[in-house]
């Protein structure tokens, strides 16, 4: 009996360096992870930045270990530091661009034009975007975040009241969101094109887009999402005089705001 108990314990010995051991696999669930975080846990965001750029440079992983400066970009921007978002997010390009880690370097143009056009710089943002669009076609990057380059340019045409060059973008971009079946993806170009024609008072033809959206939303439980397609609607019916119809879905915003608690909502 003792000699099986202490086989037993020699046998717990050899097993347990193994247990809890770093690796790719585990880093990249943490990365995983991070990225389905929104703004209600930032300090989660941070903590976990920390954890994966330590655990990536333990063994030697320098493109897991850059993700540290993207997640701190992440943590300051929902914390309102942008001015420190943009050099989070400038050292995570320089890097990516160093290494010719392209997944990465396409991340970063993405991060880093949302917060120049989130603080009004939108000349910033623009030559970001068309850097990606033009250098992205050539490096073969992935579809789906080249369609987002081309949704978040027609942002900033629709800005600049070009509302031609704005659907003309949205168009590309669901052309592409289509072509790789990113269902997630056609309803955030919906959204956009749902406020362009809120934009040139085609609320008839604005409506149904919302209306799609509410659906798919609601279906995947995205509260931020809905938040969007909510306000949208409001605005449809504030525009048409329908005041009560307007009170109902800017409450339905408030709620969502309440249960998420976030400072830009």
């Amino acid at each position: 009996m003792n000699r099986l108990l202490l086989s037993a314990f020699f046998c717990i010995l050899w097993i347990s360096p193994t247990l809890g051991q770093v690796t790719q696999r585990s880093i990249l669930a943490k990365i995983d992870k991070v990225l389905t975080f929104y703004e209600s846990k930032k300090d989660s965001i941070k903590l976990l930045a920390e954890q994966i750029r330590e655990e990536a440079k333990s063994i030697g992983l320098k493109r897991e270990e850059l993700y540290y400066y993207r997640f701190m970009g992440f943590y300051y921007e929902y914390d309102g530091k942008m001015n420190r978002a943009v050099k989070s997010y400038l050292t995570y390009l320089k890097e990516a661009e160093k290494y010719q880690f392209f997944d990465e370097k396409y991340q970063a143009i993405g991060d880093l034009a949302n917060v120049y056009i989130a603080t009004e710089q939108n000349e910033k943002a623009k030559i970001l975007f068309l850097k990606g669009i033009s250098e992205g076609q050539k490096e073969k990057a992935n579809p789906r975040r080249l369609s987002t380059y081309l949704t978040n340019l027609g942002v900033i045409y629709r800005q600049e009241s070009k509302l031609d060059s704005a659907f003309y973008c949205y168009s590309k971009a669901l052309d592409l969101k289509k072509s790789i079946n990113d269902s997630v993806g056609v309803a955030n170009v919906y959204i956009n094109i749902a406020t362009l024609l809120i934009k040139q008072q085609k609320y008839s033809q604005a409506k149904p887009y919302i209306e799609q959206n509410i659906v798919f939303h609601k279906a995947i439980q995205s509260d931020e999402d809905l938040w969007y397609d909510y306000g949208n609607m409001s605005e449809i019916h504030l525009k048409l005089n329908q005041r009560k119809e307007a009170e109902e879905y800017v409450n339905k915003c408030l709620i969502i705001y309440k249960k998420t608690n976030s400072k830009t909502k």
